[in-house]
């Protein structure tokens, strides 16, 4: 008996001694070449549309009071790691993640044992960039792709011909936004509402190509029936037509924003029907403004209105204050009478051949008139 129970005591002692143990020293955090805890992440990613997996595994450990694995990750170009998920299985050796974004990242996970102890393993993963999206093949409308974490600076949205009836906030990314087959096919109407008192579209950054922008109407005092323009937003090749608002009809322009190429017609506004622009310094080039004037307002030095044609639009173009305008180029306009207003301009009837989108003859004095640096040349060569 005496011997039993000097074996039993022994045995307490000995395990005492290893519970001791492992409580200090739950798992090395350091692990040697045999005892290696790795990550590896994969994806079969050809285009990430909406979503996409990414998976997973790591290799097997073993660990003493053993808590949950934790898996992060992180773009990059971050600096702070975001959770994905806490697993409490220990034999659990993969995992598949779902992202929505096409940055590059880096995963890791956390062995972590009672005490907190942790061990991480970390790899990261190239994703296949997304430069294109589509509506509404993709997205239903506009807004939606432009604000899809998809949808990056430098990316271009893809929109086929149809109405979408939504106010655009267009700002914080530079992206194309351009139609498939143009203005004529692909129109943008403001969110309904009884009586009308939205705007069409808020651009300050990126481009917008080639749509009909109509029937804006934002509430009493509001600047832009059609487009609002701050900062560096710019439209091109678009009809903006049958819009009002107080401050400019069809357009406001202010800060850097640019026009080019577009038709801006049939617009309401009682400070100019057309365009109102104040403190702005961007361009206005190659646009055809009918039955709509030019408002300018504040110190608009290094705007430039050139290779317009401003016609049955009286008074053109007009100054709430012309003195502080001496820093505005106006060249190499059509314009309805002599104002006196910029230079080399024309006043002659412009001879359109429609009043849809105002094609000339080929008899047109607008013809082969305008400024003759190779920047605004035809794609033939031939002066613009």
């Amino acid at each position: 008996m005496k011997y039993i129970h000097k074996i039993g005591v022994t045995f307490l002692i000995m395990l005492f001694a290893l519970l001791s143990i492992s409580c200090e020293w739950p798992f090395n955090t350091k692990p040697t070449e045999n005892d290696v805890f790795e990550l590896t992440v994969k994806h079969n990613i050809t285009r990430l549309m909406p979503s996409a997996n990414i998976n997973l595994t790591w290799s097997e450990i073993t660990v003493e009071q053993f808590t949950m694995y934790k898996i992060e990750r992180m773009r990059t170009q971050d600096t702070s790691w975001t959770p994905i998920v806490d697993l409490s299985n220990a034999f659990q050796l993969s995992y598949t993640d779902t992202i929505w974004d096409d940055e590059n990242l880096i995963y890791r996970i956390g062995i972590i044992d009672l005490e907190d102890n942790v061990l991480w393993a970390t790899e990261s993963i190239s994703i296949p960039k997304t430069t294109e999206v589509y509506v509404p093949n993709e997205f239903q409308t506009i807004q939606p792709a432009f604000e899809s974490e998809l949808v990056d600076d430098g990316d271009t949205i893809i929109v086929s011909p149809g109405i979408y009836l939504e106010t655009l906030g267009i700002a914080g990314k530079d992206v194309l936004i351009r139609s498939v087959e143009g203005f004529k096919t692909t129109i943008l109407q403001p969110t309904y509402a009884d009586p009308p008192n939205e705007r069409v579209m808020n651009i300050s950054s990126g481009i917008v190509d080639g749509f009909t922008i109509e029937l804006g109407s934002p509430s009493f005092g509001a600047a832009g029936g059609g487009v609002a323009m701050t900062q560096n937003g710019t439209v091109k090749n678009c009809y903006i037509t049958t819009n009002q608002s107080e401050y400019g009809g069809g357009v406001f322009l202010t800060d850097d924003g640019s026009l080019y190429n577009n038709i801006i017609h049939n617009n309401i506004g009682a400070n100019g029907g057309g365009m109102y622009i104040t403190d702005a310094h961007g361009e206005i080039i190659n646009n055809t403004l009918v039955q709509n004037d030019i408002v300018i307002n504040g110190d608009c030095t290094g705007l430039i209105i050139r290779n317009n044609i401003i016609y049955q639009s009286q008074p053109d173009i007009s100054y709430t204050n012309s003195a502080l305008q001496t820093g505005i180029i106006i060249d190499f306009n059509l314009l309805d009478e002599n104002i006196n207003v910029g230079s080399d301009y024309i006043n002659e009837d412009p001879e359109f051949l429609d009043n849809i989108d105002f094609r000339l003859s080929p008899t047109s004095p607008c013809i082969d008139a305008g400024h003759d640096d190779n920047q605004y040349l035809d794609i033939d060569g031939s002066r613009n």
